[in-house]
């Protein structure tokens, strides 16, 4: 598995935070413990797929990146633990 996460060198919906030094996703991912992780991709889940903006499915979109940012995240994180 490669070291750093590919995706957070797309973003869904725009660049405004590929343009931050430090993308609020990439602080999370470097800060959070798995259990926080887990919270934080229930809660953009849910975020995303429960409003309505008239962009579904970017919205959608936004929901499956999220969860593959955390998914490839965790899953690294196993596998450095040996688990």
């Amino acid at each position: 598995m490669q070291s750093e996460n590919p995706h957070l060198l797309s973003q869904v919906g725009g660049e405004h935070y590929k343009k931050l030094a430090i993308q609020p996703a990439e602080f999370c991912l470097a800060n959070m413990t798995d259990a926080e992780l887990i919270g934080v991709l229930k809660w953009m889940s849910m975020k995303y797929v429960w409003r309505d903006k008239g962009c579904r499915d970017e919205d959608w979109e936004k929901t499956l990146h999220y969860i593959r940012m955390i998914k490839w995240e965790l899953l690294k994180r196993e596998e450095v633990r040996g688990e």
